[in-house]
């Protein structure tokens, strides 16, 4: 199974045009997200996404900026047959408590409508 890792420093704004989105801008909040394809099916991939930073739709908008809008994707793609939703899914957060400062690691398994597809 071929890998590929792809490193994202693309700017998120505005879109002045629909104010439901977010666009790639040099004029946004810096932004960097990591994508890793763990698996390929003949039209669409699994991938896995690391974010450095935490901006509005940010996953979303680097998708769509390469040209590989989500799966489903109603608003920077298009729906499909395949899944009656955006095909998104936080399989792991990890982070900080705000007073103890000790790491929460919160892992949900994937929904059964994904596991469909894979």
């Amino acid at each position: 199974m071929n890998q590929e890792s792809l490193t994202v420093h693309q700017a998120i704004g505005q879109n002045r045009h629909d104010k439901q989105k977010m666009m790639v801008s040099a004029h946004g909040k810096s932004a960097t997200t990591h994508f890793k394809t763990i698996k390929t099916m003949s039209t669409y991939s699994l991938i896995e996404c690391l974010i450095d930073t935490g901006r509005k739709h940010q996953i979303r908008v680097h998708l769509q900026h390469l040209g590989h809008p989500i799966l489903g994707d109603p608003l920077y793609g298009h729906q499909t047959k395949l899944i009656d939703r955006l095909a998104l899914h936080a399989y792991r957060l990890q982070l900080i408590h705000p007073l103890t400062h000790k790491k929460i690691d919160i892992v949900c398994d994937v929904n059964r409508d994904m596991k469909k597809l894979l």
